[in-house]
């Protein structure tokens, strides 16, 4: 029974970490790419790529039949 829970515990710690990286990769590339608005000295990024990085991730995960969501 450990040994499961500890298993499980490195697995979640895993996909935690490859989240994170995954959601920083997306918004850098959306950051990167994004329009430059010189009025203003910044880019403009949409505010909701935050959930949308996770919500792709989700369904990619989703469609390889690791997670189920209803």
């Amino acid at each position: 029974m450990a040994l499961f829970v500890l298993l499980t515990f490195i697995w979640f710690a895993e996909i935690m970490g490859t989240l994170s990286r995954y959601v920083t990769g997306y918004l850098s590339e959306e950051w990167f790419f994004s329009t430059y608005d010189s009025s203003r000295n910044q880019k403009l990024v949409p505010p909701q790529s935050f959930a949308e990085a996770y919500r792709t991730r989700s369904q990619i995960l989703k469609s390889r039949g690791f997670i189920r969501l209803k």
